[in-house]
């Protein structure tokens, strides 16, 4: 087997496939897990959400999307900065990246966008 391989555990039939997979890989070889991702249509309603937080200008502010997705996600109880260790070994902080937040996290930062947006008088303009 060459280069990496991804399987997605829809099915048993996906389930089988990699544990032959597993089976057949030479010592040394790494395998990692990872929890199912955000998916495009959370990734949609978060942008369309942060857009109307945009365009409502809670508190009489003015930011743009970028910006009130930056603030939510410093303010969110599931997001966690992405740290590296820097020269000095200090512990650089590298913001916040929504594609690292898999498919039951992202479920979460969308309903504290939601309770945010109410709590400040969002007008909300997409379909729930």
């Amino acid at each position: 087997m060459a280069g990496k391989q991804v399987v997605i555990l829809h099915t048993p039939n996906h389930q089988q496939t990699a544990m032959a997979m597993l089976r057949s890989m030479p010592k040394g070889s790494v395998v990692t897990f990872e929890p199912p991702r955000r998916t495009l249509p959370q990734n949609d309603k978060m942008w369309a959400m942060l857009t109307d937080i945009s365009m409502s200008k809670p508190r009489g502010e003015a930011h743009d999307t970028e910006v009130w997705k930056e603030y939510l996600m410093e303010e969110s109880l599931v997001c966690k900065p992405v740290e590296v260790v820097g020269p000095g070994g200090e512990t650089l902080n590298m913001g916040y990246k929504s594609h690292k937040l898999s498919k039951d996290d992202m479920a979460m930062f969308i309903t504290e966008i939601l309770a945010w947006g109410d709590a400040h008088g969002v007008n909300w303009t997409w379909d729930n």
